[in-house]
């Protein structure tokens, strides 16, 4: 795969991540400090990788063995890192995070009462002619 490739692959994998883990605050089955962690893991795995491709021969030298043992590599370091808050992010977004599911939670409640009685939120509203 090209270059270019790679770049969408993971561009597409981010969002689907991200619309997993959107759902999953949303729906209560992971909660804020919870996801905020798991995003500082990400992160930092990312940096471990970035900073391991910049030397000129990998620690497994080179071939399909040593990118996967690169990316375990990676991800036991940048685990590693977050495990303490190495990077101190996970606090300022599960922060972030609550402050986005309350204000979510707020307006929901408001559009909730100012629809009449016996009305049909959910659908979407009709177009008149």
């Amino acid at each position: 795969m090209d270059g270019a490739g790679s770049v969408l692959q993971a561009r597409v994998a981010t969002a689907d991540a991200q619309l997993d883990a959107a759902a999953k605050l949303r729906s209560g089955s992971t909660t804020p400090a919870e996801a905020a962690h798991k995003f500082e893991s990400l992160f930092a795995t990312l940096l471990v990788k970035e900073m391991r491709g910049t030397l000129s021969q990998g620690f497994f030298g080179e071939g399909p063995q040593a990118d996967v043992f690169g990316g375990w590599l990676d991800q036991f370091v940048g685990e590693a890192i977050a495990k303490d808050g190495g990077l101190h992010l996970a606090d300022g977004v599960k922060r972030g995070l609550e402050r986005t599911l309350e204000a979510e939670r707020a307006a929901r409640a408001s559009s909730a009462n100012e629809a009449p009685k016996g009305a049909d939120t959910t659908a979407a509203p009709e177009i008149q002619r």
